[in-house]
């Protein structure tokens, strides 16, 4: 399963961040068309990177559990 995620690279003319946008995940999940969640932004200044960083991170980052996280959390509480 596909989940958000943020990448930085350094790109010819400054710095590319990549990004698996979560609306298109869900509307990927809910549908028969897949379109590629993979979109990327172009920055100058690493400054710019930072700011973008700063407005976008909590939209693009994994939620904090997901399958994995909750079946390795109930196995190590003993729960299963």
């Amino acid at each position: 399963m596909d989940k958000p995620s943020i990448m930085i690279e350094r790109a010819e003319n400054g710095f590319e961040v990549e990004v698996k946008d979560p609306d298109i995940i869900e509307k990927n999940n809910n549908s028969d068309r897949w379109r590629d969640p993979c979109v990327s932004f172009v920055f100058k200044t690493l400054e710019e990177v930072q700011t973008f960083l700063t407005e976008n991170a909590e939209k693009y980052m994994a939620a904090k559990t997901d399958a994995y996280a909750e079946g390795f959390n109930k196995a190590t509480k003993g729960d299963m």
